[in-house]
């Protein structure tokens, strides 16, 4: 398979999407399984030829002939996708404030069901999306998502929950209570707000970019030990960290550490898995 991820060049879209992820499959004959794991960020999924399904925990895709799309939010176990036959997709990777700058859908950890292209963009969201699709160079492609995303962007004041992830961003907020002070709000609201925007809570999404920093440290410097890792984002010891990984990964950080793979120094996936050949 190839992925591709390429970073939006609008200084507009910069603000608002963290980058637009190729995923491509070319051998009809072959079953692929590849895992990706929490992130701060939020993914439009546009599929063609395939739908996504869950099942038993698992996204598998199967044959379609039309275009199909989903959401996927702040998850907080692995994801696992499994892919027969070939595959055209592509995932706009919104930030986390940034999303609800194109959508009124609220982030739920996975909106797999319904036409969300449609539903959030219009009717003339999937025509556009088939030309798209039509275009081999992925640059073009980008190019052309710039100018629809561009086109659909809603221009309002920063809500309260924009706010919030902005602050958190920029003065690097790590615990609930520092977020309270901040805009002098009950802990209860910002549970209230991020329950009701993410579908999980503000201490579980601190928790979230936490492990995010460290992973990526992690596969950064893999001369460095776990205790140095642990020391250098904020956990206070070894065991705090592989709880913090097991919470999110299933895994210790030892079984993990070896099969991730960056795809373009932007998305963290496990090595792929090649299945058997389909008769």
């Amino acid at each position: 398979m190839l992925f591709k991820a390429i970073n939006p060049q609008n200084q507009t879209l910069k603000k608002y999407i963290q980058y637009i992820l190729f995923n491509q499959g070319f051998d009809a004959t072959t079953q692929t399984s590849f895992t990706s794991y929490p992130n701060h960020n939020i993914c439009l999924g546009i599929i063609q030829g395939q739908l996504i399904q869950q099942a038993n925990g698992q996204k598998v895709l199967h044959q379609r002939p039309l275009i199909s799309s989903y959401i996927s939010g702040l998850y907080t176990k692995p994801n696992t996708h499994y892919v027969m036959g070939c595959l055209d997709e592509i995932c706009i990777d919104f930030t986390v404030a940034g999303y609800y700058r194109f959508f009124a859908l609220p982030a739920k950890q996975f909106v797999l069901d319904g036409d969300v292209l449609s539903e959030a963009f219009g009717s003339g969201a999937i025509p556009f999306f088939e030309t798209v699709f039509q275009q081999a160079d992925l640059s073009t492609r980008c190019q052309l998502i710039e100018q629809f995303l561009l086109q659909v962007i809603k221009a309002k004041p920063p809500h309260f929950v924009e706010q919030v992830i902005n602050c958190i961003d920029h003065y690097g907020f790590t615990r609930v209570a520092q977020i309270s002070q901040y805009f002098n709000c009950s802990e209860k609201k910002l549970y209230r707000t991020f329950l009701a925007y993410y579908d999980l809570g503000p201490k579980e999404y601190l928790q979230l970019l936490q492990f995010r920093r460290c992973l990526w440290y992690m596969t950064r410097h893999p001369q460095l030990s776990l205790d140095e890792i642990a020391f250098h984002n904020n956990y206070f010891d070894t065991p705090h960290l592989v709880r913090a990984f097991h919470q999110f990964t299933d895994h210790r950080p030892t079984s993990l550490r070896p099969q991730i793979v960056s795809v373009d120094g932007q998305v963290l996936i496990t090595s792929l898995d090649k299945g058997s050949h389909r008769p």
